[in-house]
């Protein structure tokens, strides 16, 4: 009883611990936060300061004074995420099937060669004990096809 009272003891302890890092934590990211927002407001100020200047100052490259020159486009945060991947595809072999969905017709004219039809002739010699299906679909709760 004693054991459990002290091993309740350390859970809380350590449960206090995790909460008061954790809070640590999320503190010197809203301050790290902060000083982002800070830092990007100084910028867009100095920024602002820039485009204020008189009609008579230098214009940037790119900008003459009746056209100023375009804004950045890739400027700010992004919250978008891309896949070089454009579709789902299956690499676990040739099925000659092509990626419209169509059968291949290289693949339907193609004739069996001889070690094709072993192939088909060593499947079909195999089969299973009835016995052993009958335990094997009892012991999986499987249904048998009607």
């Amino acid at each position: 009883m004693h054991y459990i009272r002290n091993h309740r003891r350390s859970i809380l302890q350590l449960v206090m611990l995790l909460l008061a890092v954790n809070l640590m934590l999320a503190q010197s990211q809203q301050q790290s936060d902060k000083n982002k927002q800070e830092q990007s407001k100084s910028k867009s100020d100095k920024k602002k300061d820039d485009s204020s200047k008189p009609a008579g100052s230098p214009q940037p490259a790119g900008g003459t004074a009746a056209q100023p020159a375009p804004a950045p486009l890739f400027e700010g945060k992004s919250t978008l995420k891309s896949s070089r991947q454009g579709k789902e595809t299956a690499t676990a072999g040739f099925n000659g099937v092509n990626p419209d969905g169509e059968i291949q017709k290289t693949v339907l004219a193609a004739a069996p060669t001889a070690q094709d039809q072993a192939h088909v002739s060593a499947m079909s010699a195999t089969s299973v004990d009835p016995v052993e299906l009958a335990a094997f679909t009892k012991e999986g709760n499987l249904s048998t096809p009607k």
